[in-house]
């Protein structure tokens, strides 16, 4: 499924569960998109993969095997943000005042 589809599937019906469990819309919304842009480049099914398979001309597997640091890179990522959801909240309570 497509990541903008996904997102307009699931806020509706997860927001309000979120919410009711005390966590911040702000993260829940920017964990979602990134944990969706996740998924699309990641195998087997990582559409952003065969994308880049088209665009470039190179085979899947040295693709793939590039992108394994970014993979990495974004799965730690997630991890802190998981751990300190205020690496989310406080760029934006800083530029909005909130």
């Amino acid at each position: 499924m497509d990541a903008t589809a996904a997102i307009f599937i699931l806020v509706p019906i997860l927001l309000p569960t979120v919410q009711a469990v005390g966590v911040s819309p702000l993260f829940f919304v920017v964990f979602l998109v990134i944990t969706l842009s996740f998924g699309l480049i990641t195998p087997p099914v990582g559409v952003c993969l065969y994308a880049a398979e088209n665009v470039t001309g190179l085979p899947l597997e040295k693709i793939v095997k590039a992108s394994v640091p970014w993979i990495i890179l974004i799965a730690v990522s997630l991890c802190i943000f998981i751990l300190f959801p205020q690496l989310i909240e406080a760029p934006v309570a800083l530029i909005f005042g909130t």
